[in-house]
């Protein structure tokens, strides 16, 4: 969720290592306007961190202390655990940890020799014990 205040004018975002997005207005006069804003929100994200998101049309609040405007963002692409996003002048929080949707097995195969199946989200070291396991590798 993004919280900002009407006294504020703009705000900036940036994720993860992105580049900052350009001044997003949030003096709002209107629960209209804020709504408005969304879709400038969702196209500033995307163009500088290479993400999906969608921001709510539905925004609460009223701009004033105590009852910012808030926006929510869900990430569409990447998905699963993610950082927050960083604001000069928002307020972030997070509603709900994203969870990865993938799951399943891999085989690892090194020189034309395969491996027993292991967890597609195997630690770092189980990847290499099951690596070290092949005859190939030496």
């Amino acid at each position: 969720t993004i919280a900002v205040l009407s006294s504020q004018i703009s705000y900036t975002l940036s994720y993860d290592s992105s580049p900052t997005t350009n001044p997003l207005p949030s003096n709002f006069v209107s629960l209209t306007e804020a709504q408005d804003a969304t879709g400038i929100i969702e196209a500033e994200l995307e163009a500088v961190a290479n993400v999906n998101v969608k921001v709510s049309s539905q925004v609460y609040g009223s701009g004033v202390e105590g009852d910012p405007w808030l926006f929510r963002v869900t990430f569409l692409d990447p998905v699963g655990p993610l950082p927050l996003l960083r604001s000069d002048g928002a307020d972030i929080a997070q509603v709900v940890q994203g969870k990865s949707t993938l799951f399943g097995t891999m085989v690892l195969e090194y020189a034309g020799e395969y491996s027993d199946d292991i967890e597609y989200d195997a630690s770092p070291d189980t990847v290499k014990e099951t690596l070290e396991r092949l005859s190939t590798i030496e």
